[in-house]
């Protein structure tokens, strides 16, 4: 292995972006555990003698000569001036070009890239075969997107004016109604399972989540559940029964585990899942006799199944990667995102014994991320799904070519 993980165990991937000129130094991405904490550009030696972190960034980096990181912040694009000899930033940051998607730069100088909406993310019905039924309220900035268990609601979490917070949509009208008004970020809603109530995190206590409840017609006031819980926005989830939530808390040494919070009583949070791996995504099967969860313990994200409470079965579902695990409503299937970003079914037969079938492709979705929670939700029956869409996915926009991008730098 040229590079292994960090010994402190909170990286769980490197992605390589290329080579310095000397052909000796690379740089690359290192993940952490958390999904909330961005990736960290690093340099490091072919020969693994040197690793030297950068900054921090989520976007690809790539250098260009005469001398330059290029890498975008937010939809920016930015040059930082860089000495590929000793390996040090020799000046600040400066915008090449603003709204930015995608991007690439040739030796030459020229730079292409893909502008960016702001408003680029639209709420869609599709059938088993991914044909497009219809489309769901307005486009915006959606994330999170959970249906209630009668299926006439879906919370999602939704950023207007730069703020996150949870809104509700009534999928007959297609009217989104403000759920939360906190100018903190709110994010990974979930259903009680008679649809009267939802709980979300909220960072309005500061960079530590927690999780809220508040009665789903709007009425009233938050509730601050636990203060003993510290939440990985990674989504939540609630069981059947009403008596415990799942979510995702970062580890000192652990990664991200998965939490029970139960409710009611005096009992206090204790971990369900907690090793040296990442487990986060849980989600309680409908009998709550099970939950599916994704690992990262293989070396890339899978999606499996324990006993809850776990009693020594476990069950790997997802071969090839997998993200984003939903049951439909009787048990009888189990979807996932897998890496390409296809919707996957597996069958399932509900019982005190967990027996399932083999992982089929049900169609291409173009949910924003693999490796996101909650990016889609599925009705009772199997039968549609409800999927963070782009808003055209049949109109893909232009690329921009610059020639000389150095000449649009601000001396």
């Amino acid at each position: 292995e040229l590079l292994p993980l960090d010994e402190s165990g909170k990286e769980r991937q490197h992605v390589s972006l290329g080579f310095l000129p000397d052909g000796r130094h690379f740089l690359y991405q290192a993940f952490n555990s958390s999904p909330t904490d961005p990736p960290e550009i690093l340099v490091a030696s072919i020969d693994g003698k040197e690793r030297k972190p950068l900054f921090k960034n989520p976007s690809d980096v790539q250098y260009i000569a005469p001398g330059y990181l290029l890498f975008a912040r937010d939809t920016t694009l930015m040059a930082q001036p860089f000495d590929a000899s000793s390996l040090q930033f020799t000046g600040e940051p400066v915008a090449v070009v603003e709204n930015v998607g995608q991007f690439s730069v040739s030796d030459n100088g020229t730079l292409v890239y893909k502008p960016r909406s702001a408003v680029d993310r639209q709420l869609t019905w599709f059938d088993r075969d991914g044909k497009e039924i219809s489309k769901v309220g307005p486009p915006g900035r959606y994330s999170d997107v959970v249906l209630s268990l009668d299926g006439k609601r879906a919370a999602t979490q939704r950023t207007v004016d730069g703020n996150s917070d949870i809104w509700v949509i009534d999928l007959e009208r297609g009217l989104p109604t403000r759920f939360t008004f906190n100018a903190a970020v709110e994010d990974d809603p979930a259903w009680s399972s008679d649809g009267s109530q939802i709980i979300f995190t909220s960072s309005r206590e500061g960079d530590i989540s927690k999780i809220y409840r508040k009665i789903a017609s709007g009425a009233g006031n938050e509730e601050l559940i636990s203060d003993a819980v510290r939440v990985v926005s990674a989504g939540i989830d609630w069981s059947p029964d009403g008596k415990n939530i799942l979510y995702a808390s970062l580890g000192e040494k652990t990664g991200n585990d998965i939490w029970v919070l139960p409710l009611g009583g005096d009992a206090k949070p204790y971990p369900l899942l907690q090793s040296e791996f990442s487990e986060l995504r849980g989600h309680f099967s409908p009998d709550g006799r099970f939950f599916a969860y994704v690992s990262n313990e293989s070396g890339r994200s899978e999606v499996y199944v324990q006993s809850f409470p776990p009693a020594g079965g476990k069950w790997q579902i997802s071969n090839g990667g997998g993200s984003q695990p939903h049951w439909r409503r009787d048990g009888k299937e189990l979807y996932y995102i897998a890496p390409d970003r296809k919707l996957m079914v597996v069958g399932v037969k509900p019982g005190e014994t967990f027996v399932y079938g083999t992982a089929t492709p049900l169609f291409q979705t173009e949910v924003i991320s693999f490796n996101a929670p909650n990016r889609y939700d599925v009705t009772a029956d199997g039968q549609r799904f409800l999927i963070n869409s782009p808003v055209e996915t049949t109109k893909e926009a232009p690329f921009n070519v610059i020639l000389n991008w150095t000449s649009t730098l601000k001396k």
